[in-house]
């Protein structure tokens, strides 16, 4: 996802197929999309653009004073880590995979505020912050010409709620 997002992908994909299939063909058809560095530009000009300043206001207001961090890193000079990064995979099931479709039925709920609320419920116990604020990705190929860009696009949306520790899971997805 550094360089290209599944959406940017499958264009991509397209494109090299539509390239080949009009070489079959003996046409050498010129596949032409919009350009990733113009969307660039235009998006380091929004930085120091007015609607920038309006958009910065609006989330301020909106977010208010960020809260105390959910994660804190503890360094300890003696310990090296041994690697930079990894990887957690967690498997479910057939009957447990049944169990989270029986649980968005019964709240009539997605998959999407599942994973929210169960974000909402770990960092409000593990942090003992009722104010839980943290970013959810987002794509961004709304306009219709970044929907014909190779590349990606991606942003991050302010998610903020207060966490509660008696409130049920149903009026929690409600909530979200």
């Amino acid at each position: 996802h550094l360089i290209i997002d599944g959406y940017g992908f499958n264009l991509w994909v397209n494109y090299v197929a539509r390239k080949y299939r009009s070489l079959l063909e003996g046409q050498n058809l010129e596949v032409d999309y919009p350009s990733y560095k113009d969307e660039i530009i235009k998006a380091s000009n929004y930085r120091s653009s007015f609607d920038y300043e309006i958009d910065e206001a609006y989330w301020k207001d909106k977010i208010g004073e960020k809260s105390e961090a959910l994660l804190k890193r503890s360094i300890n000079s003696a310990i090296k880590p041994t690697k930079k990064g990894g990887k957690y995979y967690v498997s479910i099931n057939n009957d447990q995979r049944d169990a989270f479709n029986e649980v968005l039925l019964a709240t009539k709920s997605n998959l999407h505020r599942l994973t929210i609320a169960a974000l909402l419920i770990y960092f409000g116990n593990i942090s003992e912050q009722p104010e839980i604020i943290f970013g959810l990705p987002v794509h961004k190929r709304g306009i219709g010409d970044l929907r014909r860009i190779v590349g990606m696009f991606s942003g991050i949306l302010p998610f903020r709620s207060v966490f509660k520790n008696d409130i049920n899971l149903t009026e929690l997805l409600k909530e979200i």
